[in-house]
């Protein structure tokens, strides 16, 4: 399945709680075939990096209507996971 990560701009975001607040209210709603990974917030840049699973980007940006007025998606991007233990020696 493809990975995306989805960059998201945070402006109207002023604490951690109030982004829980809204993964609460996506994690309920998504629909099959669709799973979120992991999020990282920065609040000191007004961003949040979400990492994804989906069968393609208009899956993606219907699973995360429900937070797109809190957090508009400002890019998405397909990618590949890399993992450093795969390197070690």
């Amino acid at each position: 399945m493809p990975r995306y990560i989805v960059v998201h701009s945070t402006e109207g975001v002023t604490d951690q709680e109030e982004a829980i607040t809204g993964a609460r209210k996506l994690a309920r709603s998504l629909p099959p075939h669709t799973k979120w990974l992991n999020s990282w917030l920065a609040l000191q840049r007004a961003k949040m990096f979400c990492e994804w699973e989906a069968p393609d980007t208009d899956t993606l940006l219907a699973a995360m209507e429900p937070v797109t007025g809190v957090t508009p998606v400002e890019a998405i991007y397909e990618v590949a996971h890399v993992d450093p233990a795969w390197y070690e020696e």
